[in-house]
């Protein structure tokens, strides 16, 4: 919604701010106000100014030479962005003052609130009342993974590998399988020294025929590298733990 604020911009009518024009005028009380009957504004008389005007994202909605009006509610609220002007004689416009209105909740119930602007968060370019850009949010780090390994089945594959927000390494064994326990010592160190860049499973490939046929599992111990979802590293039988780490580094190049 941020964004859409940002790119919405008001036409003041005569170009803009000229030298000579009245002042900005001020709020009166507790205005502008908002509530389920629509909007309410009232604000000070302005020296030299003889009407005043409102402006909706740059659609003149009201012009009178009282100094307060009621607005109807928007159709859609976050995207409103309003300014008073006040008026001289010749029909120069001075300074606007700006709000806008944000939706938010209390509670649990949705409401709506006006947000006065001050000269801080917009500039006037151009006859234009824009808006400036609000800094960018910082990126949220990807949450580490599990330093452990895990063991996983068919019931949780799909939210511990597929739907992980980090690579995850899926070691594929049985019971029965001699070099896959000569691997494990090798799997759980990785799963360490990658210090939480990597999630490391192993699926029992007796218990979870399923899984093995889908990945077409014919050889144990077989490693399957996933990210996002996507198979883009498979590894077959037993190698030295040096060989395996670089294998995997190389796969994950570009993807952490």
């Amino acid at each position: 919604m941020a964004s859409l604020l940002c790119a919405l911009t008001l036409v003041l009518l005569g170009g803009g701010v000229v030298e000579g024009a009245p002042d900005r005028p001020q709020w009166q009380g507790n205005h502008p106000r908002i509530d389920e009957t629509g909007i309410h504004l009232a604000w000070k008389a302005t020296p030299g100014a003889v009407r005043y005007r409102v402006y909706r994202n740059g659609e003149r909605i009201f012009e009178s030479q009282a100094t307060l009006c009621d607005l109807p509610l928007p159709p859609s609220f976050g995207e409103a962005i309003y300014a008073v002007v006040a008026v001289d004689g010749e029909g120069r416009e001075g300074p606007p003052l700006p709000f806008k209105i944000e939706r938010g909740s209390r509670y649990g119930i949705e409401v709506h609130r006006i947000v006065p602007l001050t000269e801080a968060d917009y500039q006037i370019v151009e006859g234009r009342i824009v808006l400036r850009n609000p800094p960018e949010p910082a990126p949220r780090p990807l949450p580490l993974a599990p330093t452990r390994l895990l063991d996983v089945a068919d019931a949780d594959f799909r939210k511990t590998v597929l739907e992980a927000p980090y690579p995850v390494l899926v070691d594929f064994w049985a019971e029965w399988c001699g070099p896959c326990h000569l691997l494990h010592p090798q799997i759980k160190a990785l799963a360490r020294e990658f210090g939480g860049k990597i999630l490391v499973v192993r699926v029992n490939s007796d218990e979870n025929p399923a899984l093995a046929a889908k990945y077409q599992v014919n050889v144990l111990p077989t490693l399957i590298l996933f990210h996002k979802g996507r198979e883009i590293r498979r590894i077959y039988g037993v190698q030295p733990k040096a060989a395996l780490r670089s294998t995997i580094e190389a796969a994950l190049k570009g993807v952490l």
